[in-house]
């Protein structure tokens, strides 16, 4: 039969050159792509706000922001223009461009201020996992810059355990160790690393625990001043939830005989 001898097709590889696969992750295309807009969903994203998809690459969270999001609402950047017109070419079509006028810049600089707006929320997804602090710092103050006085940003490094941080104290894949982009490999950082870098570029970052496939983790930040958006932000997108803690038996007696509740009781025993 025809095709018998030839080999099988090889399964697609992150970084290998198709719009799917040089992004990462090529058979979880549609799985992240959920699971990025879940988290922008749960974190407060409503049709009225602005987002900039902080290396959009070809539409994978794009496909189903740019629908949702009113017009004039979805803003992407990405260094290589050839992925966002395989994303409206095979994942879109293009009717949606007039429909929605989505914007994009084509740059590997993170010069989001070229947008001249400001952003309600930021993503980032899997781009600082691959930035050493050079390159992650300009890119954390430039999208910064650009927050609207509410506005945060939801974002993904790659956290190395203590047996990578501190078995190989030369190993090029830590942050400390290297400059500008690595690909497909990603950058460790601690996040005491992390979150220096988010103050050094004008910013305040929380960590959220979320399932990654990816073993990446969440941060929500925020300029200064803003502080409880990015918390209600990390604590609503956290999964497992996070849930303000039960008070124990004894915190509630003590709530119960506040100042003025041993006052009165002071009283009844006086009038015994």
């Amino acid at each position: 039969m025809e095709g018998l001898d030839s080999a099988p097709a090889t399964k697609p590889r992150s970084g290998d050159n198709s719009y799917r696969a040089y992004i990462g992750g090529p058979g979880r295309y549609d799985v992240l792509a959920a699971a990025n807009f879940n988290v922008l969903i749960q974190a407060g994203l409503r049709e009225k706000h602005r987002v900039l998809d902080v290396g959009c690459g070809s539409l994978r969270l794009g496909r189903l922001l740019i629908p949702f999001l009113l017009p004039d609402g979805y803003y992407g950047i990405e260094p290589n223009q050839w992925l966002v017109d395989e994303g409206f070419d095979r994942e879109l079509g293009r009717d949606i461009i007039e429909l929605k006028q989505p914007r994009f810049l084509y740059k590997d600089d993170f010069s989001v201020g070229e947008f001249e707006t400001t952003f309600d929320y930021a993503i980032a997804y899997s781009v600082f996992s691959h930035s050493y602090p050079d390159l992650a710092g300009l890119g954390l103050r430039r999208v910064g810059e650009t927050l609207a006085d509410e506005g945060v940003l939801l974002g993904t490094y790659f956290e190395g355990g203590p047996e990578v941080v501190h078995a190989k104290p030369d190993n090029p894949l830590l942050a400390r160790n290297g400059s500008g982009w690595l690909y497909p490999k990603c950058v460790r950082y601690s996040w005491e690393e992390f979150e220096a870098l988010l103050h050094e570029n004008g910013l305040v970052g929380y960590r959220f625990t979320r399932p990654d496939r990816g073993k990446q983790t969440w941060f929500a930040a925020c300029r200064p001043g803003a502080e409880r958006y990015a918390i209600r932000a990390s604590r609503l997108a956290a999964d497992p939830p996070w849930v303000e803690p039960t008070p124990t038996r004894s915190e509630r007696l003590k709530a119960q005989l506040a100042p003025s509740a041993l006052k009165s009781a002071a009283r009844r025993r006086l009038k015994r």
